[in-house]
């Protein structure tokens, strides 16, 4: 039975609340506002296919580049980060009002995504291949795997806020608004890759080796 670490229950509670708390703001009209007209030429039923079809590829592409258990992780991750990206977009733009780019600025966030994520995944699922079966602790190779990639996220952690400085110190709120999208996608990446997406591996990673026994 697959059964996720505790921590790692929590950190999925806290971002859930939060996708319900954003995504009810917007579903209500007091979030996700847009400069003047510029939400009118936004596709949103599009936007989500798109979404959707990230969601299914990176299930895809994790199972048929690594295994099963990574193409979850990866398309749980990919899911989360895409609506906890939204939540907050939406939550901020009640202050921000959002620009016509929202779209694209939203779906690089599968970027930030697979650059935080798939680092993490390849070096747990590393650690088990080197790792004698009755040694194995799939969860305690989940956080060695975060811990290692630390110093990568910090980077971009780094990165991300020069950028917003930068902004700021411009004045110009359009462009603040802008990269909205793409910081909370970044946060969202940042938090799951640490948080979340590791510990779902390795909950999915024992079962998928006993139904193999088991056969």
């Amino acid at each position: 039975m697959m059964k996720l670490k505790k921590s790692a229950q929590s950190a999925l509670i806290l971002s859930l609340a939060v996708v319900l708390v954003g995504l009810a703001a917007w579903a209500a009209g007091i979030g996700m506002r847009f400069r003047a007209s510029d939400g009118a030429g936004i596709d949103f039923v599009q936007m989500a296919l798109c979404m959707l079809a990230a969601v299914i590829f990176s299930l895809v592409f994790g199972m048929v580049r690594y295994s099963v258990p990574v193409g979850i992780a990866l398309m749980v991750a990919t899911a989360h980060d895409y609506l906890a990206a939204l939540a907050v977009t939406a939550l901020v733009a009640m202050l921000l009002p959002q620009p016509a780019t929202l779209p694209l600025a939203a779906m690089m966030t599968i970027a930030f995504t697979y650059c935080q994520t798939l680092p993490v995944l390849r070096m747990a699922r590393k650690t088990m291949r080197s790792t004698p079966i009755r040694d194995r602790d799939y969860d305690l190779a989940a956080t060695n795997a975060v811990a290692q990639q630390t110093n990568p996220m910090l980077m971009a952690v780094a990165a991300a806020l020069v950028i917003l400085l930068a902004a700021a110190v411009s004045g110009n709120l359009r462009l603040i608004a802008g990269l909205v999208p793409l910081l909370a996608g970044l946060g969202a990446s940042l938090y799951s890759s640490r948080r979340i997406t590791p510990y779902v591996w390795a909950a999915v990673a024992p079962w998928q080796r006993t139904g193999k026994s088991r056969r």
